[in-house]
């Protein structure tokens, strides 16, 4: 192998290495009540992971400091919901049919519109915890 084809090779193997770095998961978890010292509710998404669930167990221990932090309860939440909405018009369907004094007389309609819309609910996961003594 040349040295040209060697450098090559290295800078490649570099650059994956750094991908690498890049693709790697960050976990998520955000405070939804904090009472310091006292508990809260800490929220994760529906579909969390093990690293997300960890970030808010370290999460509720900084609040609770030298207490224990034990978990009450957790469960889907709903926090609010969505609407989506569609419109499709339809063309117009026209047709002469004809004279009357002159004038071109026309059938059928100018066009329709149609609408629809789906509203559903966005949901989390949360984690309700205490300190205890």
């Amino acid at each position: 192998m040349k040295f040209a084809e060697k450098i090559l090779v290295a800078v490649a193997f570099l650059s994956l290495c750094n991908c690498a770095d890049l693709l790697k998961y960050q976990p998520h978890a955000r405070t939804v009540r904090k009472q310091p010292r006292v508990g809260g509710t800490i929220a994760l998404d529906l579909d969390h992971r093990d690293e997300d669930h960890q970030l808010a167990e370290n999460m509720m221990q900084e609040n609770c400091g030298s207490k224990k932090a034990q978990i009450l309860e957790e469960n889907e939440a709903v926090i609010g919901s969505v609407t989506e909405s569609a419109a499709e018009a339809e063309k117009a369907n026209r047709h002469k049919v004809g004279k009357v004094f002159g004038m071109e007389m026309e059938s059928g309609h100018d066009g329709r519109v149609t609408s629809t819309s789906e509203t559903t609910q966005k949901k989390e996961w949360q984690i309700n915890y205490r300190c205890e003594s």
